[in-house]
């Protein structure tokens, strides 16, 4: 379990999903997720979350990248759906980030 969160936290541009990652434990979904969360205290969802946006930082503060272009580099969908995540999760818009960092 400590390979794949750390591979969670390694591979950030790839669009990982919780399925494909108990694919490649070979465990159900459900076990998975029940034994991740009471090995690390967080849903692997949260972590893939928290990977990508950490990500998404980043990439804000060292590349002149669009924030779609950042979105979409992170594995979201929509840069819509991308900034709503980033502003719940940070307190600030991704170019409000990117003029503070």
């Amino acid at each position: 379990m400590t390979q794949i969160r750390s591979m969670i936290f390694s591979t950030h541009p790839l669009k990982l999903t919780v399925d494909e990652i108990a694919k490649q434990a070979s465990l159900s979904r459900s076990y998975f997720q029940h034994t991740y969360k009471k090995l690390f205290g967080s849903t692997v969802t949260e972590d893939i979350i928290a990977s990508r946006l950490e990500y998404a930082k980043l990439l804000l503060a060292t590349t002149d990248s669009t924030v779609k272009e950042i979105a979409e580099l992170c594995g979201y969908e929509t840069d819509v759906h991308f900034m709503r995540q980033f502003k719940s999760r940070t307190g600030l818009t991704p170019s409000l980030y990117r003029r503070y960092f």
